[in-house]
């Protein structure tokens, strides 16, 4: 049985960053004496917002999806300047053009970026956000129409945590240094073409979806490295990819305890590689990925 390691923040985050997500627009996005991130990561804080948030809350469409996830990453995250760029960087919008859609400097955006500035506000928070989708709208859409081809009735979304398309293929043996990663099977499979990862909750993922929805979790192609945080043995997350049409390009399981011997069997079976990776937490791993990819 697959020992599952609980993670250490709640799962809350999506709920209270709807809540900032709506919260006061009346503030610019530029504000220099912001809340403290311990402060503004309260309940009370986000409890107060949430009295706004009705139609939010039951909201349908993508791009508010994606918004609550996003403010309540960021509001939520022990790095919200990290988080900001995260999100900034999924959207392929430079630190230049979010500054002038919003009307700010951009070492604004740099300094939250890198923690010269306190953290930002829940209204500087919202209207970032806000300006991220409306950029990517302008565009016609492209990383809203990706999430939206993941969304079912469920939002497989909030289980997510990261997602990135290459603007080229890359080997599947630079992506297993890329994650500083150990193979445990698979390595005939190393000339194998990755074009993208997804980083996925696998507890969230594996409880709350069933097969259908997992596929969504392969974005524009299931050629992809699916990295699995929150694994015991790696089995779960195996069984799961085994009852799936789609097959990615390659697992990497993130700091799992031992890995399961009917893992590497349903691993071996369906050709896929399987891969660990010893970054001691995810937002390393994350951050690490982005800053190589």
């Amino acid at each position: 049985m697959m020992m599952v390691v609980p993670e250490e923040k709640s799962a809350s985050a999506v709920h209270q960053g709807e809540a900032a997500a709506r919260a006061s627009s009346s503030s610019s996005a530029a504000e220099q004496s912001p809340p403290s991130a311990a402060t503004t990561t309260t309940a009370a804080a986000a409890a107060a917002a949430e009295s706004d948030m009705g139609d939010f809350l039951t909201a349908e469409k993508t791009p508010k999806r994606i918004a609550a996830k996003m403010a309540g990453e960021i509001v939520l995250s022990d790095s919200p300047g990290k988080t900001i760029r995260k999100w900034r960087d999924i959207f392929k919008v430079s630190q230049k053009e979010l500054a002038q859609a919003m009307k700010i400097s951009p070492s604004v955006i740099s300094d939250y970026e890198s923690g010269r500035r306190k953290s930002p506000g829940i209204s500087a928070v919202r209207k970032i956000v806000e300006t991220i989708i409306k950029q990517d709208e302008a565009r016609g859409s492209k990383v809203i129409s990706e999430f939206d081809s993941m969304l079912g009735g469920k939002s497989i979304l909030e289980a997510i945590l990261d997602l990135k398309e290459f603007n080229r293929p890359m080997k599947a043996s630079e992506m297993v240094k890329a994650v500083k990663g150990t193979v445990v099977c698979g390595s005939n499979y190393m000339d194998r073409e990755v074009f993208g990862y997804t980083i996925v909750d696998s507890v969230r993922a594996i409880i709350e979806f069933g097969p259908m929805e997992l596929i969504k979790i392969y974005g524009s192609t299931s050629q992809r490295a699916v990295i699995f945080t929150r694994v015991g043995s790696g089995r779960s997350p195996m069984i799961a990819i085994k009852l799936t049409s789609l097959k990615p390009a390659m697992v990497v399981l993130h700091k799992p305890v031992a890995v399961d011997k009917i893992a590497i069997k349903i691993a071996e079976a369906e050709r896929i590689p399987l891969v660990t990776t010893s970054f001691e937490s995810v937002d390393e791993l994350m951050e690490a990925l982005r800053k190589k990819l």
